[in-house]
């Protein structure tokens, strides 16, 4: 099982599958961090363990985001006209 935080740009159904698959997943409009910034995110995953989810190509910055310095970022990236369904899938 994995622990995702997923940033508030990813959509719903991405967490329900994540969920339906067993993996633990937090929301970031679930907690303070709703509309906070990148790094503020970021340090809220890593000391949480989660792997950050998110849509924004800003945390795929390897320099702003080493790795090793938090424990996953994954970053979305798909066509605007993929419905939230068919991105969950």
């Amino acid at each position: 099982m994995a622990r995702f935080l997923l940033d508030e740009d990813v959509p719903a159904d991405v967490g329900k599958a994540l969920r339906n698959d067993g993996h633990q997943v937090t929301e970031v409009w679930s907690t303070l961090l709703r509309g906070k910034a990148d790094q503020e995110v970021i340090e809220y995953a890593s000391s949480e363990q989660l792997i950050l989810t998110s849509r924004d190509l800003g945390f795929a910055n390897e320099v702003r985001f080493p790795p090793g310095s938090h424990c996953g970022i994954v970053v979305l990236r798909f066509p605007q006209q993929l419905s939230t369904k068919s991105l969950a899938e």
